[in-house]
């Protein structure tokens, strides 16, 4: 995981404006929102590791990998506010404005970690995974599962 420092420093790197930074308290409700928002009601998060362990399957249908990178610098441009975090798990989230970078930008910069992207109206999140570079699990684009996301030909 990035340290918070550290993903502060790659924002600002991106020229991106940092308006807010929120605690660690307001990263749990962002979880509980993502999980609600992306991920189908049958999803039993007591027994999922990590948020993006769901994407790409029936209960959180996703883009992935080259796809998901291409809708992913397509939708950028489109955000005019977005939340950054290295986790949905306990740790501070960045709200930034600002035009976000391309996938290879931000993969540069992380190296082998995790980044969340969610777009501040809720249209779509971007997931980019540690075991991306290795494994080639990732990056992930995602729709909100009530929406035409489970319809691929929708992006």
């Amino acid at each position: 995981m990035l340290p918070p420092r550290r993903l502060e420093e790659i924002c600002e790197r991106a020229q991106l404006n940092i308006a807010a930074i929120h605690s660690k308290k307001w990263a749990v409700e962002l979880r509980r929102k993502w999980r609600d928002t992306f991920a189908t009601p049958e999803v039993d998060w007591r027994n999922i590791r990590v948020e993006w362990d769901v994407l790409g399957t029936p209960l959180a249908p996703a883009l992935e990998r080259g796809a998901a990178i291409r809708k992913y610098d397509d939708l950028r441009f489109t955000a005019t506010v977005a939340w950054v975090t290295s986790t949905l798990d306990y740790t501070e989230v960045f709200e930034v404005s600002g035009q976000l970078p391309s996938h290879s930008w931000w993969r540069q910069e992380i190296g082998a970690s995790d980044l969340y992207i969610v777009e501040s109206d809720w249209r779509w999140s971007f997931v980019m995974t540690h075991e991306e570079i290795g494994l080639g699990i990732g990056p992930y684009t995602v729709l909100p599962h009530a929406s035409e996301a489970h319809d691929e030909t929708a992006f």
